[in-house]
């Protein structure tokens, strides 16, 4: 069976369509904002000393989400982590719990599909924000040198 498929294309890209608007610039915490805003339900991120292969987790308690995220996690892929999780929030991926005695927490299970899903998401979010950055960043360069810098 494939990992992708046509269908899998679409799901992203119409979880993605149905995003609040992305920040510009961007910034994982103004997105996670306007996401929990949009949702009516907050979303809070917290750095975690994750001892296992895990970078991140979600946690959905009854009136917040919470995003964990590895304290190792810097810039575009601490972001990346982010944008993973909150895939999961909005799907609502990983219904499946189980106890770790290792990290004392509740583990959020979720299948391969749901994996890949939630990484083509962060990096459709990603990719998205940068393509808007570069079209500010040429438009400022044109408003400022000419139309030959567009």
């Amino acid at each position: 069976m494939a990992l992708r498929s046509r269908a899998h294309d679409q799901l992203v890209e119409r979880v993605v369509a149905r995003l609040p608007e992305l920040p510009q610039p961007w910034s994982i915490e103004d997105f996670i904002d306007r996401l929990g805003s949009v949702r009516g339900r907050p979303i809070l991120v917290w750095p975690y000393a994750m001892t296992s292969c895990l970078t991140g987790m979600w946690y959905p308690d009854t009136a917040v989400d919470h995003i964990f995220v590895t304290k190792a996690a810097t810039g575009r892929y601490r972001d990346a982590v982010i944008l993973h999780e909150a895939c999961h929030v909005i799907l609502k991926h990983g219904i499946d719990t189980c106890y770790d005695a290792n990290l004392d927490i509740l583990i959020r299970h979720s299948n391969l599909l749901e994996e890949r899903i939630a990484e083509d998401f962060a990096i459709t979010v990603l990719n998205v924000a940068d393509q808007r950055a570069y079209l500010r960043g040429r438009s400022q360069l044109a408003q400022s040198f000419g139309a030959r810098y567009a």
